[in-house]
């Protein structure tokens, strides 16, 4: 039985734009990176049915519905229900994680665990890349961009994925909240807030690819920030504890996990020792993987 294991990071927004609400979805344009925070996903293909173990943090539902298993579930829908591999047919799958990305954070731990197993799947079966990238599609908006990692505008539903090649090596600091906030309740509110376009991602993705990054964190935003704030109080508390320690303070995804942008190391691990007096094991030091 063959088994492979695959490292998959989480990602943090750097801009986060609302366009707009189209057929029950948002329309997004985000600037994302991977970050040195990562999940092993060990996959083995079996006749049937599928298990799944998780070291390290679990996640809180069924295993049904757990994105890993609904993602192994896609990969051989898509295959026409069986895979072949040494002359035996396959149809189902025993998923390992050892989990260290935090859940519902907006660091996309669901999505990696998923990008995870697709690649897997795809690397025992011969599958290719945009054989992955249809399954993605199925099972998650950031999903796609998860497979690749590294610097990416996401567009659409984030399921639109272009690759941006820039060196820049961004330090930070990440301080996970305990009171996730839910997404379709921040979109809902950001629409009674009536909150509108940004269109600075283009902005923010010249500085990157410059290497400018006293600029770049002048051009940062997330649009959700105000309305996360309103659902979830620790938010205001981090993003205000952040900046009295120098840094860009920062919101990924629809919250409550926040990060800051450093000048650079030193700089940086300076602020994580203040943080971490009043945070503990809640603050973590981290670098983007360009």
């Amino acid at each position: 039985m063959k088994k492979v294991t695959v490292k998959v990071p989480a990602k943090i927004n750097l801009t986060l734009d609302i366009l707009g609400a189209r057929e029950g979805y948002h329309e997004i344009e985000s600037l994302a990176a991977s970050i040195d925070l990562v999940d092993a996903v060990a996959v083995s293909p079996i006749k049937s049915g599928f298990t799944l173990k998780e070291h390290g943090i679990k996640a809180d539902c069924p295993v049904e519905k757990n994105n890993a298993v609904r993602a192994a579930r896609a990969f051989f829908a898509h295959c026409g229900g069986k895979a072949a591999l040494g002359g035996e047919n396959y149809c189902g799958a025993e998923i390992e994680i050892e989990k260290n990305i935090p859940l519902g954070g907006g660091l996309g731990g669901s999505s990696a665990d998923a990008a995870g197993v697709i690649l897997a799947l795809c690397r025992i079966f011969g599958k290719d890349m945009p054989f992955a990238d249809k399954v993605a599609a199925d099972v998650g908006s950031d999903v796609n961009y998860m497979l690749r990692g590294g610097y990416a505008v996401m567009r659409g539903r984030g399921e639109r994925v272009e690759k941006i090649n820039a060196k820049t090596v961004l330090y930070l600091v990440v301080l996970l909240s305990d009171v996730p906030v839910d997404t379709g309740r921040c979109y809902a509110l950001c629409d009674e807030m009536n909150v509108k376009p940004v269109d600075g991602t283009a902005q923010a993705v010249k500085y990157l690819c410059e290497g400018h990054v006293e600029k770049l964190k002048g051009a940062l935003f997330n649009a959700m920030t105000a309305a996360a704030q309103t659902l979830n109080g620790e938010v205001r508390e981090h993003l205000a504890a952040v900046e009295a320690v120098g840094g860009k303070a920062m919101m990924s995804g629809s919250g409550g996990t926040v990060y800051g942008v450093f000048g650079g190391e030193s700089e940086r691990d300076i602020a994580f020792e203040k943080l971490k007096k009043l945070y503990g094991e809640k603050v973590l030091k981290a670098n983007t993987l360009p």
